[in-house]
């Protein structure tokens, strides 16, 4: 039952909430269209586009507060994560839509948290590629901290596996070409993103992959870089499933424990789940650090031979033996392209998402392999950079809830192996930690 009882409550919450302008307010106190019912009263305000149903849903409630940010219009909540929560916002002159997420409030009462976090933020406004989501303003408003972001209008590709199952080669070498050419644009900035996994891997109706987060995780996860704080942080702890092993043991990592996780991330993209699933988190974290690298052959008999060994070297334990740049990767990937690397577009059909309104088209410029280059040897980008490469294959039947999902695998690993294992970590100091939480 609404808290707000009837439309006079309702219609002084909306003027408290800032949400519509004055002569649109004084024009709902004096019609009589409007029942008197505040349920009603709100149904009716939806239906003729003056709120949204997220925005009557919290008046309801009697929540009138943060509604606005400076000149940015909260229309929905689109997620929500150990940062923040995310919103669906408009600028209320331009009408422009963007994501906007608000800073949680246990890491908004950090001062030193807040300071480096928008010191982030800011530096990462300027990477401007395709395939990265854009940061165009950092805000502070009623003593909530703000970041404004491109809004895409797609999906995650954690919520593609989790509906749909398992990519073929083609489709999951496209999407990591795609996420390798924006990691390379940052990695040549100075930036390493910390956190690639599929939930922060977005995929729009046509086909173009984007990067979350980019940028915006070192503030976050600086306090939680070792081990203790890998297994206690809520922040993170999803993180565990694609976290390399030198991020479980040092806060000083570089592009190559990027390389790591987008392997574990196009491994899961192939199998449906991640390499060490299934386990409890302090047996991931020993996997990560000192496991055998699981083989997709291992999983599915159908994908190439040399794919197998491609996720594999991106994996490998020691940061020296994996690739050493994410364009080395592309690289690496594009043989299993839909046209052995000549272009990477791909068109997803309208019918994949639930809101068919187009995406913001991007533009990005063609990856480059920067092996021993400084931010400072990078060319400036043209005015207009060629085309961000998209996902080809048919994606038509990719979102439709209900249709059976590949049985992948997954074999079992004897706790005689999860013992010696234990043993192992402790011997080099992992020991109080994971003991710790072993005991605890």
């Amino acid at each position: 039952m609404p808290t707000v009882a009837n439309r006079s409550e309702f219609l002084s919450l909306l003027a408290e909430s800032k949400l519509v302008d004055e002569d649109v307010l004084t024009r709902l106190r004096t019609t009589a269209d409007l029942p008197d019912n505040s349920g009603e009263c709100a149904e009716q305000l939806i239906q003729q586009g003056v709120l949204t149903r997220f925005q009557s849903k919290q008046l309801l409630a009697g929540k009138f507060r943060g509604f606005v940010l400076g000149p940015y219009r909260l229309l929905d909540q689109i997620g929500k994560g150990g940062m923040g929560t995310v919103y669906l916002g408009e600028h209320a002159t331009l009408k422009r839509r963007v994501a906007v997420k608000v800073l949680a409030r246990e890491l908004a009462e950090n001062k030193i948290s807040v300071e480096r976090f928008l010191r982030e933020a800011r530096s990462a406004s300027a990477l401007t590629h395709g395939n990265i989501v854009r940061v165009h303003h950092v805000g502070q408003a009623v003593g909530t901290h703000y970041i404004v972001m491109e809004y895409v209008d797609g999906v995650t590709l954690e919520q593609v596996v989790d509906r749909k199952g398992p990519f073929s080669a083609t489709e999951a070498a496209q999407i990591a070409v795609q996420a390798a050419a924006g990691l390379q644009h940052a990695h040549e900035r100075g930036f390493v993103h910390r956190d690639i996994k599929p939930e922060n891997l977005m995929i729009t109706k046509n086909g173009t992959v984007k990067v979350l987060d980019m940028g915006l995780t070192k503030s976050i996860q600086s306090s939680s870089d070792n081990l203790t704080g890998v297994l206690n942080s809520k922040a993170i702890l999803g993180t565990i499933d694609y976290l390399s092993p030198e991020q479980g043991l040092q806060s000083d990592v570089d592009a190559r424990s990027d390389i790591y996780s987008l392997g574990a991330t196009l491994f899961t993209l192939l199998t449906g789940h991640s390499p060490y699933d299934g386990v409890p988190a302090q047996q991931k974290l020993m996997q990560h650090q000192f496991g055998k690298v699981p083989l997709l052959s291992e999983f599915r008999s159908d994908l190439p031979e040399g794919l197998t060994a491609v996720v594999a070297k991106m994996m490998a334990k020691q940061p020296g033996e994996r690739f050493q740049t994410v364009a080395e990767v592309a690289d690496a990937l594009m043989p299993w392209t839909a046209d052995g690397g000549r272009s990477a577009n791909i068109t997803l059909p309208s019918r994949v998402m639930a809101n068919p309104n187009a995406a913001n088209q991007s533009q990005t410029p063609t990856i480059r392999d920067a092996a021993g280059k400084t931010s400072s040897d990078v060319p400036p980008q043209p005015a207009q950079p060629p085309a961000a490469p998209k996902v080809k294959g048919d994606f038509e039947e990719l979102f439709v809830v209900g249709s059976p999902r590949p049985v992948v695998a997954r074999p079992g690993i004897p706790p005689k192996v999860w013992g010696l294992l234990v043993i192992l970590g402790v011997s080099i100091g992992l020991g109080a930690a994971i003991a710790a939480f072993l005991l605890g």
